[in-house]
């Protein structure tokens, strides 16, 4: 990304909330603005200096009229409103597992128990599966008399 909005690129950056302003979430990343590393697309983007997003409120309005929340000059978001927010460069690594670890793990996930009323869902089921069982057998036996 070019100056002035002092951003690198291929280098995240967060907006560092302070209280009373409106609260960014997200990361930059090339230009543009994304809510989770997960999610691959931009709600917002650079245009020059200028922080486009596209941002809706919580009773579902535009939370920046007409997509403009301000500018970003030398890692520092000046909105609107004036209020000023910094910039900070995120240190994001690679994590990477090795895939007989990532195996035993998965297995263990989905062997372990996660909350007690799932436990007592799992108790429950074996023991119809178990009383069904012998009442078949009793009916069975009835049968054969």
């Amino acid at each position: 990304m070019n100056n002035p909005t002092g951003m690198k690129t291929g280098e995240r950056y967060i907006i560092e909330n302070v209280e009373g302003a409106p609260e960014f979430r997200g990361f930059f990343l090339d230009g543009k603005y994304f809510l989770h590393p997960e999610l691959l697309t931009a709600v917002g983007w650079m245009d020059g200096d200028q922080f486009m997003v596209d941002q809706v409120s919580s009773v579902g309005e535009s939370a920046f009229p007409g997509g403009l929340a301000g500018t970003i000059i030398d890692l520092t978001l000046k909105l609107k409103d004036g209020t000023t927010l910094t910039l900070a460069e995120v240190e994001v690594s690679a994590q990477v597992d090795d895939p007989a670890d990532q195996s035993s793990d998965q297995a263990n996930q989905r062997l372990a128990i996660q909350n007690p009323a799932q436990a007592f869902l799992i108790a429950t089921t074996a023991a119809m599966v178990v009383v069904g069982y012998i009442v078949g057998r009793l009916l069975e036996t009835r049968r054969g008399r």
